[in-house]
């Protein structure tokens, strides 16, 4: 029998995949959040592709589309922001503590055939979706030989 180590911040896709196939992963979606902070919590997101676009879904309820930001650089695109704590009741003592706050980051590096001039986003229910249209394909140009 083999004994692991446990380790609680440990990335779900190290633990059920090997890693080449998590490098592969990475070079389309790399996540470059800071998952062992306390000062950080991080949003889930679903990714989804259809024939036509990229979709983006990122679970951040609490907050205001205000207080979300959207950045993309060098086909890097990152979502940030920061859901506060709201004031603590002097008499009150928290039984069960479980929602995260903090500063989040989600970044994602974008593939080569999509258009980034029109990519879109919603905030509605607490779930931002952040769609991102694929380019068209390149058709080869005949040239004419003179």
């Amino acid at each position: 029998m083999q004994i692991t180590k446990y380790k609680p911040n440990q990335n779900f896709r190290d633990v059920f995949f090997p890693k080449g196939f998590n490098t592969l992963f990475n070079e389309l979606w790399n996540d470059e959040a800071l998952q062992s902070s306390v000062n950080f919590f991080r949003p889930s997101v679903d990714i989804m592709e259809t024939e036509h676009q990229f979709e983006i879904h990122l679970s951040i309820p609490g907050l205001k589309k205000e207080e979300i930001k959207i950045d993309l650089k060098n086909d890097v695109l990152t979502i940030s922001g920061e859901r506060k704590q709201k004031e603590e009741k002097k008499d009150a003592k928290y039984l069960v503590g479980e929602i995260r706050y903090g500063k989040f980051s989600r970044t994602f590096h974008l593939p080569d055939n999509v258009n980034r001039d029109q990519i879109e986003a919603a905030f509605n229910d607490g779930i931002l979706e952040v769609v991102i249209p694929k380019a068209e394909e390149e058709k080869p140009k005949a040239i004419s030989i003179k």
